[in-house]
């Protein structure tokens, strides 16, 4: 809602594609801006479409205009993986397109998401998904990924007659990529991050991103080897929540990356839940965390 009144929302459905003999679909996500106007008691609605291409994952905010500014990625084919960025303003009286942009993502970029020694193995886009979209006061824009997904194993008690099922749940590299005002791609940066647990949902794994009055802060919960050595390229899977250090990355606006706890080792009574966050300003956010079954809140003040 702006200030005067008006109220913009971002809406999302899926539609369901069957795939040629397979037994499970693929979900095409549909995006609408819907606008109501206070003034003239109106609502306006705008389908983003691209041609011959598909939307996934959409964010929306305000540019120092007042226009609406959308972005996310987007892929050149319906079954393909993220291709690259898409950036547009809406104008925020008419409801129309003023500018649009597509980024494609380098393959210089690309060829860095491999999995630590296994240079020949490529990091599937796929498993990349959008999660957020920050203005900054100049009207730039961060947008940041993470690559999750899960596997799941079985074994059959041949004794019981049981089927035990395990669930690993995997979180690993994190891609932000800025845009200047105007759409343009200005630095696209990889988080190496590896992060693999199991029958726990997740909780533990993750990460939670606020401003900063020089770029974001990026937290999530790592391995205390990656502490040792961050010009390592070898890193080490947070697979123990109970034994891990909550990492804090800054990513200033020139795409300059810095990573160092966020508590001292003996400080660290508790484990952030990345998923669970609320930023109250530029400088501050809250965290919940949780420790054999206790629940605590913690306030955060970045110093820069």
């Amino acid at each position: 809602m702006d200030k005067h009144g008006n109220v913009f929302l971002l809406t999302t459905y899926n539609n369901i594609l069957s795939k040629q003999n397979k037994n499970r679909g693929i979900a095409i996500k549909n995006y609408t801006v819907m606008v109501y106007s206070n003034q003239k008691n109106k609502l306006k609605e705008f389908d983003i479409q691209l041609k011959d291409k598909w939307v996934n994952g959409l964010n929306m905010s305000f540019n120092n205009e007042g226009d609406i500014v959308v972005g996310g990625f987007y892929n050149d084919s319906r079954e393909g993986a993220n291709s690259g960025t898409i950036y547009m303003t809406i104008d925020k009286d008419s409801i129309e397109i003023k500018s649009k942009s597509l980024n494609p993502f380098s393959a210089g970029f690309t060829n860095q998401l491999v999995y630590g020694r296994q240079q020949s193995k490529k990091i599937d886009l796929e498993d990349f998904h959008f999660d957020h979209f920050i203005s900054d006061h100049d009207g730039s824009i961060y947008m940041t990924a993470e690559q999750h997904f899960v596997r799941t194993s079985s074994y059959f008690d041949q004794r019981t007659g049981v089927t035990n099922y395990t669930y690993y749940y995997h979180y690993n590299d994190i891609i932000v990529v800025k845009l200047d005002s105007k759409g343009k791609v200005m630095w696209t940066k990889k988080l190496a991050k590896k992060q693999v647990t199991s029958n726990d949902n997740g909780d533990y794994s993750g990460y939670i991103v606020t401003p900063n009055k020089n770029g974001i802060s990026v937290f999530y919960n790592d391995n205390l080897k990656n502490f040792e050595n961050n010009d390592s390229e070898e890193i080490r899977t947070m697979n123990n929540p109970q034994r891990s250090m909550t990492a804090m990355v800054n990513i200033n606006k020139n795409g300059e990356i810095t990573k160092k706890p966020l508590f001292n080792l003996e400080e660290q009574e508790t484990i952030i839940l990345p998923k669970i966050g609320k930023n109250l300003n530029r400088q501050q956010f809250i965290l919940l965390t949780k420790k054999s079954r206790v629940f605590r809140f913690a306030s955060v003040v970045l110093e820069h």
